[in-house]
């Protein structure tokens, strides 16, 4: 964690280099968000050179048509070209990945089905990063239903710009996670953060190992593992109802649930809670109907503290307990708050589809 580009708390930034495939015309770009609740890198186009973007060939369907994205978030969407590029992270490569580019102009602007779906966060100052790299477990953004579905996602059109026509895409052109093309490696993540103080810090600086029990520094013990649903969702138990579209957002900058014994903030901040003092809550992860397993669960602790207090530090932009009264597509959507003195592991899809990937959660001790 780091100073925000646009002054957000709670963003875990990396740094990946984008390349034209096969050469060593390459951009380094530094403040991309790392997003477990997402798949697939998207970069702003004014972070490529010219050369670099020139480089890097757009998908096309068998059809010749050109391939454009309209990636949709909770806070709003982007839009952009398909192209494939490879990608170095840390030490490692996965050659031509599929990867949307932002606010390409040769992607001309988003159609009116992509543009209702909210803010364009399409400018640094919208999205607070540079770009987006999800690590969410799905090897594919879409899946077989964007594959044999036309759906408001994928666009193609003929001329190059101005797709405004919803197109079904082959599971191999469709933007994909790079770790998943990695050639070691390439089984999921393990995200290591740091505790920090209830009252907020500047910064936490916290490791991104790649794979999962493949080398000698992502291999844990003493986690406790759950499935995921073909969602990437489980059930999470808090307060007595069980919640069964909650999920894991390292790209959420908060924690979305819902108790009515907490102490709300009026003004500025209406919405979000602020108890008197900080608050130890208790929750219980499980898997939902549809995982590959039904066995192994979870129960940990996060802290609720008062946003007018910690918000009103300049500097500070590291939390571990700020929260939102409310739900995210009628799930607790456990922020990056959650993260912070926890190993966090997602074990990516095996290729035959999702439904088999898992979570698993550990404390690191820091």
């Amino acid at each position: 964690m780091e100073k925000s580009l646009s002054n957000y708390p709670n963003l875990p930034f990396v740094t990946v280099t984008v390349c034209a495939p096969g050469t060593s015309t390459c951009d380094t770009i530094d403040h991309v968000l790392l997003d477990t609740g997402s798949t697939g890198l998207r970069v702003l186009a004014s972070k490529l050179s010219s050369t670099t973007l020139a480089g890097m060939s757009r998908e096309q369907l068998s059809s010749g048509y050109y391939i454009d994205e309209c990636s949709q978030f909770v806070s709003g969407y982007t839009w952009g070209s398909v192209r494939l590029a490879d990608v170095e992270l840390g030490s490692e490569t996965a050659s031509s990945v599929p990867i949307e580019v932002i606010a390409d102009s040769a992607a001309g602007s988003a159609p009116s089905s992509c543009a209702s779906a909210g803010t364009n966060m399409g400018t640094v100052s919208q999205l607070g990063a540079y770009g987006i790299l999800g690590v969410q477990g799905q090897i594919r953004d879409c899946g077989q239903s964007c594959a044999s579905t036309a759906l408001p996602l994928y666009y193609a059109c003929s001329s190059g710009s101005g797709c405004s026509t919803e197109s079904a895409v082959p599971l191999t052109q469709q933007v994909t996670n790079p770790v998943s093309m990695l050639t070691n490696d390439n089984n999921g993540i393990v995200l290591s953060m740091p505790s920090v103080s209830d009252s907020g810090q500047a910064s936490a600086t916290g490791t991104l190992y790649l794979g999962v029990g493949t080398q000698s520094d992502n291999t844990l013990t003493s986690l406790s593992t759950i499935a995921l649903d073909a969602n990437f969702e489980f059930t999470a138990t808090y307060g007595g109802t069980a919640n069964q579209y909650s999920f894991i957002d390292s790209g959420t900058n908060f924690l979305y649930f819902q108790d009515s014994s907490l102490t709300q903030c009026t003004g500025t901040y209406s919405g979000y809670y602020c108890p008197s003092s900080v608050q130890t809550e208790s929750v219980t992860f499980a898997p939902n109907s549809g995982a590959s397993s039904s066995s192994g669960s979870y129960t940990g602790t996060f802290k609720v503290g008062n946003v007018n207090t910690l918000l009103s530090s300049s500097g500070v932009y590291a939390f571990n307990d700020i929260g939102v009264y409310g739900l995210v597509e009628d799930g607790l959507d456990f922020g990056m708050p959650f993260f912070y003195g926890r190993y966090v592991v997602i074990t990516n899809e095996s290729s035959s589809g999702a439904g088999d990937a898992s979570a698993a959660f550990g404390s690191n001790g820091a």
